[in-house]
């Protein structure tokens, strides 16, 4: 995945001026920043929720997954019906998390 010469701003505010990044098929990544650095911003783009005013981020058949930090209440349907549309999801990270965190703690 990459992003090369990303320019994004909202009105006067600059979110992104010629910012690029790398991410190799191995490696993993997590994003920090202060608020309104655009994090959230770098994700909606990423899920084609938000676009760059210039710039381009390219990538191939690659898997992402996003659980926004909040959620809409003015839809439909009860708080566990949301949550269980995602829960899969959050299993299958769950497990992964966990048995990462005994690989790393016992070596098995």
């Amino acid at each position: 995945m990459e992003g090369e010469h990303m320019y994004l701003s909202f009105g006067s505010e600059v979110i992104y001026e010629d910012a690029s990044f790398k991410i190799e098929d191995k490696d993993k990544v997590g994003v920090v920043g202060v608020n309104g650095a655009g994090k959230t911003t770098l994700f909606k783009i990423l899920l084609k929720q938000e676009h760059l005013d210039s710039g381009k981020v390219m990538f191939q058949n690659k898997k992402i997954g996003y659980l926004p930090q909040e959620i809409d209440f003015k839809e439909k349907g009860t708080i566990g019906a949301r949550l269980s549309l995602r829960s899969k999801t959050y299993q299958r990270i769950r497990a992964r998390t966990k048995s990462n965190l005994h690989k790393t703690f016992f070596g098995r």
